[in-house]
């Protein structure tokens, strides 16, 4: 009887271990159709480059901040230099390394370089005792009217935290 009650408990942890793999899978793909939606947008190219227009910026990104979409938005240069940046409906006062460190940077290093390719890349970062998903695209046009006003692209990035409730959420 022991054994059996032994065996019950291993395959509910597997089950659980693998309804958390699948529920934040779901959050990180959620998080790259996002970044998608987001980052490929002729007007983002007109106002997401420098010189920043901080209020476009805010109202396409910064808000879904405070509504929960995500709660935390970036706007990284070539040069892996933040120039926008909100969490929670507030602005940061801080570069993107100094949030999730440096292991950000080299994730958003592993996208394209170009004017004209386009790919997500996704991850999960620490922050203290806090758990997110964060995904990052280069932004570029969506058309042919617009095109890149520099070499390399700015890349967008957003992050959502995984807490309890999130999870128990997707598990059902």
């Amino acid at each position: 009887v022991n054994a059996i009650f032994a065996e019950a408990n291993a395959l509910d942890k597997e089950y659980t271990r693998r309804a958390a793999g699948a529920a934040v899978q779901a959050v990180l793909q959620r998080m790259e159709n996002v970044a998608r939606d987001n980052a490929l947008w002729d007007d983002a190219i007109r106002n997401s480059y420098e010189p920043l227009n901080e209020p476009w910026a805010y109202e396409a990104w910064g808000v879904g901040t405070e509504l929960g979409l995500y709660n935390m938005a970036f706007i990284v240069n070539a040069e892996g230099k933040t120039i926008f940046s909100y969490e929670n409906g507030k602005k940061l006062d801080k570069p993107i390394a100094a949030v999730f460190g440096n292991g950000l940077i080299r994730l958003i290093a592993r996208l394209p370089q170009d004017k004209t390719t386009f790919a997500t890349v996704s991850a999960l970062f620490k922050r203290s005792k806090e758990l997110f998903a964060v995904t990052a695209a280069p932004i570029l046009p969506s058309s042919d009217a617009v095109s890149l006003p520099q070499e390399r692209p700015n890349y967008l990035v957003f992050a959502k935290l995984i807490d309890a409730d999130m999870l128990a959420t997707l598990a059902q």
